[in-house]
């Protein structure tokens, strides 16, 4: 039980430092900015190619009833 307390005072300790350094850091900043965009502009990309495929398929499901109805 006290090993556990220890790792987790040490993982405190370590995550304070870090979040310290990475905050105050003017490279790992522009590096998340730039990760930022770069998931935002993923982001638009799969919204769109779902988009595509939703149309695709209400598009296919009226040319099936179209086709249906002609037969």
């Amino acid at each position: 039980m006290l090993a556990a307390t220890k790792l987790c005072v040490i993982l405190q300790l370590v995550d304070t430092i870090l979040s310290s350094f990475l905050s105050e850091n003017p490279l790992i900043a522009k590096i998340q900015y730039g990760l930022k965009i770069t998931f935002i502009f993923i982001l638009i990309l799969f919204l769109d190619s779902v988009n595509r495929v939703y149309r695709v398929q209400v598009e296919l499901a009226a040319a099936t009833d179209t086709s249906k109805g002609q037969a």
